[in-house]
């Protein structure tokens, strides 16, 4: 009779495993981290995310504590947090559980702690961290940014899917590429804003040689831009880029927002995969591209002023010779203060959101020797 009851109990405990992880969460191992995703039947889970122009912010707990608004980025192979988030959770090195709504991620998980204020101001959005991309390893992650969703699931992306190509085996997603005769790796990042970014500008071939075209807030400081056009065709996993603008990197080759935007893209950590998806027919307002067509770069419009960040201000760095801003009479040192009518440090994301494809209007309000003025101007092709 014993034996008989171990037996049933045995079954019992089975069946109630069996139940938890079809009908509850999927959990995979990933060295000492396991990553959950609660569910009910079998569907991705939506994450609860923010858009700010067109990077993606979570609502993160971490240890508990919170919610942070923290930033998801393919390219970050860290998470980052803010003194004020290290202060709160008491986190130094590393973080026990991570939670975005139905996501949870378990273990031992490393972090740095970094001051985030030059990129909060830059974005409009005050982020208290970065997740880095390996949180989601052991989960298919899937940024959809037609629908402007993050989701997760569990499975895995197969080699006989359109649009699968391999990436690296580190912590970051680099792809192969293939330009002017050059082949590279480089890095798939959401938290780019631009296009493409490559280091050694000097040994590709510019239809439009490079010339600075505005300044880059990263993590380790600001950066000038400098863009130029590439004179000819470049292959990037899936897709052909006709003479892209090309931007200068002071780290890596990657490619952004600017780019991924066009494509669902979901990355498969596990296998060491990423697909894109084209969305042709998807309902929505932004035209997207299929990896079957040749992407085309239009010429790209702009002030002609370079600004660095400086507390709730904007300091003009350089003025491009023959460009809008320098017909303005705008000058370095010039501070900054409004654009069109609103506070530097009140901008919120909408001007993330703005064209650089066609001319726009825009009008500064200016501090120069003590004394204010306003300047409009019109934005001109900075690279043709």
């Amino acid at each position: 009779m014993k034996h008989i009851i171990r037996i049933i109990v045995v079954i019992l405990a089975i069946m109630l495993i069996v139940y938890g992880c079809t009908r509850t969460s999927i959990t995979t191992s990933l060295n000492h981290t396991s990553a959950t995703v609660t569910k009910h039947g079998d569907y991705e889970a939506i994450l609860p995310v923010q858009t700010c122009g067109d990077y993606f912010i979570a609502d993160v707990m971490l240890n508990g504590f919170g919610p942070f608004p923290m930033m998801l980025d393919s390219g970050a192979g860290v998470t980052i947090i803010s003194p004020h988030v290290a202060r709160k959770t008491g986190v130094k090195k590393r973080i026990n559980t991570i939670e975005i709504g139905a996501f949870k991620a378990i273990g031992r998980i490393p972090c740095k702690v970094k001051s985030l204020d030059d990129i909060s101001r830059a974005l409009g959005l005050d982020i208290q961290g970065i997740l880095g991309h390996g949180v989601f390893k052991g989960v298919l992650l899937t940024y959809d940014y037609p629908q402007m969703e993050v989701r997760v699931r569990e499975g895995m992306l197969n080699d006989d899917e359109p649009g699968v190509v391999p990436t690296s085996k580190g912590k970051r997603p680099f792809l192969a590429a293939h330009i002017d005769g050059h082949d590279i790796t480089i890095l798939a990042d959401t938290g780019s804003s631009r296009g493409l970014t490559l280091t050694d500008l000097d040994q590709y071939r510019f239809v439009v040689e490079p010339r600075s075209t505005g300044a880059r807030v990263r993590i380790n400081g600001v950066h000038i831009v400098r863009t130029g056009r590439l004179d000819s065709v470049m292959t990037l996993g899936p897709l052909k880029l006709n003479q892209p603008l090309i931007n200068n990197s002071v780290s890596v080759n990657l490619f952004g927002q600017a780019i991924l935007r066009n494509f669902v893209i979901t990355f498969d950590q596990v296998r060491h995969r990423m697909k894109f998806t084209s969305t042709p027919d998807l309902d929505h307002e932004r035209e997207t591209k299929s990896f079957a067509d040749v992407i085309e770069f239009p010429s790209q419009y702009g002030p002609g002023i370079i600004m660095f960040p400086d507390g709730d201000h904007y300091v003009i760095h350089q003025v491009v010779e023959h460009s809008a801003a320098q017909e303005a009479d705008l000058r370095v040192n010039d501070v900054i203060l409004e654009i069109d009518g609103v506070r530097v440090d009140e901008r919120g994301c909408n001007h993330l959101s703005q064209r650089d494809d066609i001319p726009a209007s825009v009008t500064y309000v200016v501090q120069r020797n003590g004394e204010t003025h306003e300047v409009m101007i019109t934005t001109t092709v900075i690279v043709p």
